[in-house]
């Protein structure tokens, strides 16, 4: 867009977390509607699957859920996964 002129700091993933999940893209279709099965195919990545499968679990252990602020950074890097996260939003 043209505005890095404008970006005064870069928050590192430790000073700002997100919800778990938050981000990702579900779309939900027929089981047998093999047309837009095919459509919606190319909206799959493999590793936001795997983020999110591994932040939800994080947030079961933690028996977390949607009044819950739990806060997460998912790592994938090779085959390890690491999810650091926080239990509440700390503000420096």
């Amino acid at each position: 867009m043209g505005w890095e002129n404008r970006i005064s700091q870069i928050l590192e993933p430790e000073d700002c977390m997100y919800a778990v999940g938050q981000g990702a893209l579900a779309v939900e279709v027929r089981a047998r509607d093999a047309d837009i099965l095919e459509m919606v195919s190319v909206l799959h990545d493999s590793e936001t699957v795997l983020r999110c499968i591994a932040e939800r679990a994080f947030l079961r252990q933690l028996e977390g859920g949607c009044s819950v602020p739990v806060a997460v950074h998912t790592e994938v890097k090779d085959t390890q996964v690491r999810v650091p996260g926080r239990d509440r939003c700390v503000l420096p």
